[in-house]
């Protein structure tokens, strides 16, 4: 089953479908099971968000703080990624890379996914608790949104979308794009966002780059997707959705990333907390202006770097839209990991 196709069942049978996903996932053969070492957030794992790298034992631990090496990398990108929302797309394009004269990304179909072997995969039960699992339940209805997935009579829209089939051994796994013959890394995504109200949630991530390394043997250079970027993936789901609802793109205000474990997302957050003299606290949290050099080093983090193309690459659907300001706080569950909650809109 296509992506398209598989997406827009999906979205139409969670309106009526009895709230266990596994129903769901029974009803298409592109909604794979879900493989425990991908991750239950009360178990180990390896996600480069890391949303799943997080155990019940203990709270978060905050690692060093960011060297000046790590925080001027992160502070620099993130700055040119702001800077970028402002200009059009040919000077943003220009920015990042002289004669470039587009920052468009070359994906902008949901047939992409198809053709660099992507597909859905299921979300069980536990990974749509935004209480329990992820903490942020509370956090969604201060902001007005819903806190459920459409599975659960909520307006989530939650998806998981794999490079290859997770049900089977990754390794030997083979597709064919653009008449070469490439392997399936095993990267994948769990994202859920409201198209009408306007947010948008990242869950975990392990992209193609860091999931090629687990294969054996592992896959290397241009044997990897040209569709590999977090910010492509989410962004062809939320479009698609958005269109097959009537819902306009640019209703986007937050982009929420919970239950965060990538260690250098994570020095970069205790290096502003240690300039701000103070501690990883819960919901509201710490606010920080965008355009500083704490805001921008949260920006072009690898947690942030993906709102930011996403608003960059996007122009020509979003218009002019950027960041003005990014909360930290820990998720309302035992282990206190950290979120980043951007605010998003139209600039003026």
């Amino acid at each position: 089953m296509k992506i398209a196709t598989a997406i827009r069942f999906l979205v139409a049978a969670a309106a009526w479908i009895a709230p266990a996903v596994s129903h769901i996932a029974a009803l298409s053969p592109q909604r794979l099971s879900r493989n425990a070492s991908h991750g239950n957030p009360n178990a180990q794992g390896k996600g480069e968000n890391g949303a799943s790298a997080v155990g019940p034992v203990s709270k978060w631990a905050p690692p060093q703080p960011a060297d000046n090496t790590l925080w001027n990398y992160c502070k620099c990108k993130g700055e040119k990624l702001w800077r970028a929302t402002y200009m059009s797309d040919r000077d943003a394009g220009q920015l990042f890379s002289h004669g470039v004269t587009s920052a468009a990304s070359r994906f902008r179909n949901i047939e992409d996914l198809d053709i660099w072997g992507y597909s859905t995969g299921d979300l069980g039960g536990w990974q749509i608790k935004f209480d329990v699992t992820w903490g942020v339940a509370h956090v969604l209805r201060d902001l007005g949104f819903s806190d459920k997935c459409s599975a659960e009579d909520g307006y989530l829209e939650c998806f998981r979308v794999v490079h290859g089939d997770e049900h089977a051994d990754l390794d030997g796994q083979t597709y064919v794009a653009n008449g070469r013959t490439l392997r399936a890394t095993g990267a994948f995504f769990s994202f859920a966002f409201d198209p009408e109200d306007g947010i948008f949630i990242f869950m975990e991530k392990l992209t193609a780059k860091y999931a090629a390394r687990q294969r054996h043997p592992p896959v290397l250079g241009n044997a990897l997707p040209a569709l590999q970027q977090s910010s492509d993936v989410a962004w062809l789901f939320y479009k698609y959705v958005a269109d097959q609802q009537e819902n306009d793109v640019r209703n986007l205000k937050n982009f929420l990333v919970v239950s965060i474990s990538n260690t250098n997302t994570l020095r970069i957050i205790r290096r502003v907390l240690d300039q701000r003299g103070t501690t990883l606290g819960p919901w509201p949290g710490l606010e920080i202006a965008i355009n500083s050099d704490e805001g921008h080093a949260l920006l072009g983090s690898p947690n942030g770097n993906a709102l930011g193309y996403m608003l960059v690459q996007h122009k020509a659907e979003l218009g002019h839209f950027g960041v003005s300001k990014v909360r930290m706080f820990y998720g309302g569950t035992p282990v206190h990991r950290p979120c980043l909650l951007f605010y998003v809109g139209r600039l003026t």
